[in-house]
């Protein structure tokens, strides 16, 4: 998912691609520490790994919510690199 919204910046406005890593660090921190740190219920619920699922041992939830918007990004991102005013030999 992280990768698909990285093309889909890239695409869109090359410079800020790398706004994707602060998503990706905060979505870890908020995974691996967020209960260390008692934070509530909807702020865990920010991280996309807290829709996934315990897994192995229990159930994926929403599998096809993360395809889903990998594809989406993923599209966007080819459409907004298309638009771009590239020149190739």
């Amino acid at each position: 998912m992280f990768g698909a919204a990285a093309a889909a910046l890239h695409g869109l406005r090359p410079e800020i691609w790398r706004l994707v890593w602060v998503a990706f660090v905060a979505a870890d921190v908020l995974s691996f520490f967020g209960g260390m740190m008692r934070l509530g219920d909807d702020v865990l619920q920010l991280s996309p790994y807290e829709h996934v699922g315990r897994v192995p041992g229990g159930e994926a939830d929403v599998v096809g919510l993360v395809v889903l918007m990998a594809v989406v990004f993923t599209g966007v991102g080819v459409l907004g690199f298309s638009r771009r005013d590239l020149q190739t030999p």
